[in-house]
């Protein structure tokens, strides 16, 4: 859901904690490496990490999204060593290299709907959508709610397919400072009545899952009042359905 330019300082410490010059453990006993796979699976444009082990010690390489294996391999390997192994993190169904160059020149929500119409193209139908609180509500900041987000996205789309909204919130958030200055205090339904209603209107979201604290939200009791309006169907989702550390 962020561009790696936006998370380079947590993803230079991380980095440079687990994989330093001189290892004293192995990288997968590093206290931070699972949060270190994870920061990785809410950066758009990484498909997978790479390990490499040269001269006793490891390295890591980056996959990116759109780019041929081999070619990762082929640069990872370029000072010499063997892979160690290929970690595939998480990604966002139905988004491709094109549509996160589409995002990157999004400049409001006209252009972000047109960008999730080709993302609910690319990933087909039947399609679910994940509701709850982000901007308020929810686990109390922003942060922690994007990542219940993604992680019940995460989940559900093992079993079913998912209209993944995640890349698009650095985009939302942007449109809403900017809003704010001339609004102060007030809810932009902007969000609402440009983007999520017309999805819902045209018939590209067929179900919809609310997380356990999704009355907490307004903008996801406004959802659930389009669900009984439309006859989307609903789901509620429990509360141990993830867990954040």
């Amino acid at each position: 859901m962020y561009q790696l330019q936006l998370k380079q300082k947590e993803y230079f410490e991380l980095s440079n904690s687990i994989f330093p010059v001189k290892q004293s453990i192995h990288y997968r006993e590093h206290h931070e490496y699972k949060n270190f796979v994870q920061l990785l699976g809410l950066i758009n444009e990484v498909q997978s990490l790479i390990i490499t082990f040269q001269h006793n010690r490891y390295e890591h390489h980056l996959h990116y999204i759109g780019e041929d294996i081999e070619i990762a391999r082929n640069r990872a390997l370029k000072n010499g060593g063997i892979i160690s192994m290929v970690v595939p993190v998480d990604t966002h169904d139905g988004w491709k290299k094109a549509e996160y160059k589409i995002l990157d020149d999004s400049k409001n929500f006209e252009d972000a709907l047109f960008l999730a119409q080709r993302v609910v193209k690319n990933i087909g139908s039947p399609i679910a959508q994940v509701c709850g609180p982000i901007s308020s509500g929810g686990h109390g900041n922003v942060e922690r709610n994007l990542l219940a987000f993604h992680k019940t996205i995460q989940k559900l789309k093992k079993k079913e397919i998912v209209f993944d909204q995640m890349p698009f919130e650095p985009l939302f958030h942007k449109l809403h400072a900017l809003w704010e200055k001339d609004n102060p205090g007030q809810y932009m339904e902007d969000i609402l009545i440009k983007f999520y209603l017309p999805l819902f209107e045209l018939g590209h979201i067929k179900k919809l899952r609310f997380m356990y604290d999704w009355e907490t939200s307004r903008g996801a009791r406004w959802e659930h009042e389009q669900a009984q309006r439309l006859t989307i169907p609903v789901d509620y989702l429990p509360k141990d359905f993830i867990t954040l550390s």
